[in-house]
C-alpha cells in the first residue's frame, strides 16, 4: 500500500471511529440520594439496576463538582450545568415512602442536557430491602426511561438568566428541584436493611417486571459503577447537610380517660463523607415527654446509630452503633436476633422503636450470593411494657441484671443469602442472648415476692425467603431457638422452641394491597407454668408467679401457639392519602389487636396520621393483657 493511501486510510478509520464511538459508549448517569426512611438501601438497589446498562456516577462526585462550580441551589439549569461538567447523560433522584412492609419508590429522571424532568417512575417495593424481583420491577420502568434520553433529539438548555422549570408541577417529583440539601447523602448507601433484611414484592409492577425486565448478565453493580476517582481529588470529602424529622404525638384511651402520652421529638441524621469508599452515619433522637404511662424521663437523648462504613468492590464493613434488622415477614420476625426495641415510648411506625447496638458487620455480595458476619460485644436489651395484671399482688421488682461485656459473651451472627430470578433464600445462625428480658426470682417470703429482669443465652438457626409468582408474593421465615431451658422442665425460663411465619401478599388493582400471615410457635418440651415448684410454699408461690409472668410476656402459656395476621392497605393515586387496617389474633386464647390507620400528606414533607390500637380478649392472655395500653392516637410530622 502506498504511503499516502495508508495515511488516508488510517485517517478515515480514526474519523469513523471517533464518529461511531458515542453510539457504542455506555451512558453516564448520576445517581443521587433517595430520600425517606430506608432510602440508602433503595439507592443501593437502584445503583445495581442502573449498572446493568449504564456507568453510574456517584453522588460524592456530583457534590464536589457542585461545590467547585459554586452552585448553591439546584434547579433545572444548575442540574444541567453540573451534569455537563461531568459529561453525564442523565440524573436520577428519588423518594421512598413506606407503609407496613411495602413502600412506594418514586424515581425522577432528568435529561442532563437541560436538567428538565423527562420521566417519573413509581414502583411498589419491599420496605426493608429490595430483592431480585423488586430490582427487575425497577429495571422494567427505569431503564427504558433512561435509555429514552439518548434517543431524544438534542435540546438546547435555557439561557443562564432564563426561568428554571422544576418539579413543582409533578406530584410524584421530589422537592430536590428547589432545595440543594434535599438530595444530599453519603453514597456508601448501604444500610443494614439493604444487605440483611430481604423481602420479595412483585408489586403493582409485577407483571411488567416478569414480562419486560432486563436480564442481568453483567458484573455486580459495585464493579460496573464508577465514581471517576482517578480524575477527581480525594481530599474533598464532605460532611453533608443534616436531615431529620420532627413530630408531635398524642394518645388517649377511647373512653375519655387521662392522656396516655403527649410528646414531641426531634430526630437528626448526618452522613459525613470521608472519601469515595469511606463514609459514616450519625442519628440521634431527642424526645420530650409531657405525659406518659410508661416513660418516667421527661427528656430523652438516644444515640440510635453512629458508625463508620467502608464499601468497595462488593465488600461492606461497618463498625459502631448500628441497627441491623433481619427478617422478611410483617411485624413478626423469628430471625430478628440482633436488634432490641424500646417499648416505653409509643410511636406510629414500629421501626422507630428499634435501638442500636455496638457492632462490627462485614458483608460481601456477588451476583447471586451474599455473606454477612456480625459481632456484637455489648448487646442491646429491649425495654418492655409490663401490664399491671402481669405481676401478682405483693410482687416488687429489683433493678435488672444484664450480662457483663466479655469476649465469651459477645454475640455472633451470620447470614448467607442466595437469590435467583424472582426468589431469594437466607440462612441464619446466631449465638448470643435473648434481647427480651425475662423475670427471675430474687427472694420469696410468706408476705412478699421480689423479682428482677434478666437475660438468658440462646443458640439459634433459621431461614427467611420469598418468591413471586405473577402478582402473588410468598414469604417464609422461621427459626429453632435453644434456650437455657432446653429440656423444658423449668417453667420459669422460656423453653426451647420452633417459630415460623408463612405469608402471602397480592395487589388488588393499582391502589390496594392485601397481606395475610399464619404464625406458629411450638415448644417440643414444655411444662405448664402452674406446675412450677420450690423448696417451700413461699418459694413455690414465687416461682409460679415468675413462670406465669414470663409465659404471658414471652408467649409460652400453651405448648402450641398458633396465630394469624391480616393487613389491607390503600394508597390514593396522588399518594397524598394512605389508609390501612392491621389485625392480629392468637388462635389459642382468642386475644387480638386491631389497628386502623389513616394518613394524609398535605405537602411532600408533612404527614398527618390518625389511628387506633384496640386490644381485646382475656386479660390473662398476651394481647388481652395490653388492653390498658390501647388508645386512639394522632401524629403530625415534618421531614427535612
Amino acid at each position: 500500500m502506498r504511503p499516502r493511501v495508508a495515511i488516508a486510510t488510517v485517517f478515515l478509520l480514526l474519523v469513523l471511529g471517533a464518529t461511531a464511538a458515542p453510539a457504542f459508549a455506555r451512558q453516564r448517569v448520576v445517581l443521587l440520594a433517595i430520600e425517606g426512611t430506608g432510602g440508602d438501601a433503595a439507592r443501593d438497589a437502584v445503583e445495581e439496576v442502573l449498572a446493568r446498562q449504564v456507568a453510574v456516577l456517584s453522588e460524592g462526585l456530583f457534590r464536589r463538582r457542585q461545590h467547585r462550580l459554586g452552585i448553591a441551589a439546584l434547579t433545572d439549569e444548575t442540574y444541567a450545568k453540573i451534569a455537563t461538567d461531568l459529561a453525564a447523560d442523565a440524573i436520577v433522584t428519588g423518594t421512598l415512602r413506606a407503609a407496613g412492609v411495602r413502600a412506594r419508590l418514586s424515581l425522577t429522571v432528568r435529561d442532563a442536557r437541560t436538567g428538565a424532568i423527562t420521566a417519573v417512575v413509581v414502583v411498589v417495593v419491599p420496605r426493608a430491602a429490595i430483592d431480585r424481583a423488586g430490582k427487575d420491577a425497577i429495571a422494567a420502568k427505569l431503564l427504558p426511561a433512561v435509555a429514552a434520553i439518548a434517543e431524544a433529539p438534542d435540546a438546547a438548555p435555557e439561557p443562564a438568566d432564563g426561568p428554571a422549570t422544576d418539579a413543582a408541577h409533578t406530584d410524584d417529583a421530589h422537592a430536590d428541584a428547589t432545595h440543594a440539601d434535599d438530595t444530599a447523602s453519603s453514597d456508601d448507601a448501604a444500610h443494614a436493611d439493604a444487605t440483611d433484611t430481604t423481602t420479595a414484592d412483585a408489586s403493582g409492577a409485577d407483571a411488567a417486571a416478569t414480562d419486560t425486565s432486563t436480564t442481568d448478565t453483567t458484573a455486580p453493580a459495585e464493579a460496573a459503577s464508577t465514581d471517576d476517582s482517578e480524575s477527581e481529588p480525594e481530599s474533598e470529602g464532605g460532611l453533608g447537610p443534616l436531615s431529620g424529622k420532627t413530630f408531635a404525638y398524642v394518645r388517649a384511651p377511647v373512653d375519655g380517660g387521662p392522656f396516655q402520652q403527649v410528646s414531641s421529638s426531634l430526630w437528626l441524621s448526618a452522613k459525613p463523607r470521608i472519601s469515595d469508599t469511606v463514609s459514616a452515619r450519625l442519628e440521634v433522637a431527642l424526645d420530650g415527654v409531657a405525659t406518659s404511662q410508661t416513660e418516667t424521663a421527661r427528656v430523652r437523648l438516644n444515640l440510635r446509630e453512629a458508625f463508620v462504613a467502608m464499601r468497595k468492590r462488593g465488600w461492606l464493613v461497618r463498625a459502631g452503633q448500628q441497627i441491623i434488622p433481619w427478617g422478611s415477614s410483617d411485624v413478626v420476625n423469628p430471625t430478628d436476633f440482633l436488634t432490641a426495641r424500646d417499648y416505653r415510648l409509643f410511636v406510629v411506625d414500629a421501626e422507630q422503636s428499634r435501638t442500636g447496638a455496638l457492632s462490627v458487620m462485614v458483608s460481601h455480595a456477588s451476583r447471586h450470593l451474599e455473606a454477612t458476619l456480625v459481632a456484637t460485644p455489648v448487646f442491646a436489651a429491649s425495654t418492655i411494657l409490663v401490664p399491671a395484671d402481669a405481676l401478682p399482688a405483693g410482687v416488687t421488682l429489683d433493678p435488672a441484671a444484664t450480662p457483663s461485656a466479655a469476649v465469651l459473651d459477645t454475640e455472633v451472627a451470620a447470614k448467607l443469602k442466595l437469590s435467583g430470578e424472582g426468589w431469594d433464600l437466607g440462612l441464619v445462625g446466631f449465638r448470643g442472648w435473648n434481647h427480651t428480658p425475662e423475670f427471675e426470682l430474687v427472694s420469696a417470703t410468706a408476705t412478699s415476692v421480689v423479682m428482677r429482669q434478666t437475660h438468658h443465652r440462646i443458640l439459634a438457626a433459621g431461614l427467611d425467603g420469598s418468591a413471586s409468582a405473577g402478582k402473588l408474593v410468598f414469604r417464609v421465615e422461621g427459626a429453632f431457638v435453644l434456650t437455657d431451658n432446653r429440656d423444658g422442665t423449668d417453667p420459669t425460663i422460656q423453653p426451647s422452641y420452633a417459630f415460623g411465619v408463612v405469608g402471602v401478599e397480592r395487589p388488588l388493582g393499582d391502589r390496594v394491597r392485601i397481606q395475610a400471615q399464619v404464625i406458629a410457635r411450638a415448644y417440643p418440651s414444655w411444662t405448664a407454668p402452674a406446675d412450677a415448684t420450690g423448696t417451700d410454699p413461699a418459694t413455690t408461690a414465687g416461682r409460679q408467679a415468675v413462670a406465669a409472668a414470663n409465659a404471658l410476656l414471652l408467649d409460652y402459656q400453651d405448648q402450641q401457639r398458633p396465630a394469624a395476621t391480616l393487613r389491607i392497605a390503600y394508597t390514593s393515586e396522588d399518594e397524598r392519602i394512605e389508609a390501612e387496617i392491621f389485625a392480629a389474633m392468637n388462635l389459642v386464647g382468642n386475644d387480638y389487636l386491631i389497628r386502623p390507620l389513616i394518613g394524609w400528606h398535605p405537602a411532600e414533607a408533612v404527614s398527618i396520621q390518625v389511628g387506633l390500637d384496640g386490644y381485646g380478649g382475656p386479660i390473662d392472655r398476651p394481647l388481652g393483657a395490653l388492653h390498658p395500653f390501647g388508645g386512639a392516637f394522632a401524629q403530625v410530622a415534618y421531614t427535612f
